[in-house]
């Protein structure tokens, strides 16, 4: 509930918007405005109402006036329901909250258990068709960070808010990572990899702390690592990436943007909503020709949100399937990353049109020998969940 003094000073703010909004005379943008339709007899108008709406979003006084009631509610300690607030400014996403539970809280052996069959159930169908599969659980935040977000935190069942008294998401990460090893599944430990780093240098940051995917950092240590395991498994060459060039971004991180605050009011989430990040520059990478000049392997990146992160970044290509296929010679790394559509999606429509993928690559080749072909399977450990929904012969 707001007290009485935040909606005053709601009320204030959004009237000091309007004010000098109108002083400038930038309070109505016509052409931005409601558009008229007519109905399909021609004769009767109508308003298009998506457009009325996207309009009155956009338009300068509403949408000032609408983050500085974020901000307002955010400063009188207001939260969204789906953010985990950690200490100075860390944010993490509810649903990984599950994954704290551990790998032995009551019926999380089972559920692991099933959760590998069914991955495995994918690969060894893509396996006997002769692919080379490589899978990268991306570890939970909660398990790399999670000594930034104090304990107890709640699992975001609306009819169940349980506790989670102590974080033991990094042991279920490696407990999963473990039931895929014996599964003769090739895996990536990220997981390891990433707290190795930490304990190397205790500064770096993995996942920036308003943000759910990995940083500049964690993106780079991810593509390295899983082009060694693609060439340790299919015998395509490994080249080191010395001497980048990098170039500075400010990125936007997602949990706090999700506040939609006011850029000039962004309150106690003023250091998490932007990160000072540092990519690799694709355009000026010494050595690392884009694409590869003689691409006869071939990658299929299958992937979510994370393999596309950096993706916006026109230009510059230094997305995760770009520093997979920067590490890779003579090869074709092939990105079907997806977001927004389930983490286990793009591994459905692979299979959809894995035939039609593989055959477009083999006529580029102009008679060539082909290379070996390769899949590279990233998805969350959060959302692995999700996997127990993946049919059992998921072929078409």
């Amino acid at each position: 509930m707001l007290r009485a003094l935040d909606i005053w000073l709601y009320v204030l703010l959004a009237l000091g918007v309007v004010i000098a909004s109108a002083i400038v005379g930038r309070q109505l943008d016509i052409a931005r405005g409601p558009r008229i339709q007519l109905a399909a007899d021609g004769r009767i108008p109508r308003i298009d109402q998506a457009v009325l709406h996207r309009s009155m979003r956009e338009l300068m006084v509403l949408s000032q006036a609408r983050q500085l009631g974020h901000s307002i509610r955010t400063v009188s300690g207001q939260r969204l329901p789906w953010v985990i607030h950690g200490d100075d400014g860390w944010l993490f996403a509810d649903v990984e909250a599950w994954t704290a539970l551990g790998p032995d809280a009551p019926g999380m052996p089972e559920r692991l258990d099933q959760m590998a069959e069914a991955l495995a159930a994918q690969v060894h169908r893509l396996e006997a068709e002769g692919w080379q599969v490589i899978v990268l659980p991306v570890p939970p935040k909660l398990a790399i960070h999670g000594d930034h977000c104090p304990f107890p935190i709640y699992l975001p069942d609306r009819f169940n808010r349980a506790p989670v008294r102590t974080n033991q998401s990094l042991a279920f990460d490696a407990a999963l990572r473990q039931r895929l090893h014996r599964a003769q599944l090739r895996v990536v430990d990220l997981g390891d990899l990433y707290r190795q780093e930490l304990g190397a240098r205790p500064a770096s940051i993995l996942y920036p702390p308003g943000e759910t995917h990995w940083s500049g950092l964690g993106l780079r240590l991810a593509a390295e690592a899983a082009a060694k395991a693609i060439a340790s498994a299919s015998g395509i060459a490994f080249r080191p990436m010395d001497n980048p060039a990098f170039f500075p971004v400010r990125h936007r991180c997602d949990l706090a943007a999700g506040y939609a605050l006011h850029p000039w009011f962004p309150g106690p989430l003023a250091g998490s909503l932007w990160f000072d990040d540092l990519l690799i520059e694709g355009n000026r990478a010494t050595g690392f020709p884009w694409p590869s000049s003689n691409p006869t392997a071939l990658v299929v990146s299958i992937g979510t949100s994370y393999s596309g992160h950096y993706s916006e970044y026109v230009g510059h290509p230094v997305n995760f399937a770009w520093a997979v296929n920067a590490h890779l010679v003579d090869t074709l790394v092939d990105n079907q990353a997806f977001a927004g559509r389930g983490s286990f999606y793009p591994m459905n429509r692979f299979f959809d049109q894995r035939q039609e993928i593989l055959a477009s690559h083999l006529a580029k080749l102009a008679g060539k020998p082909p290379g070996p072909k390769v899949v590279l399977w990233e998805f969350p450990v959060r959302d692995c969940q999700d996997l127990l929904r993946l049919p059992r012969d998921p072929g078409r």
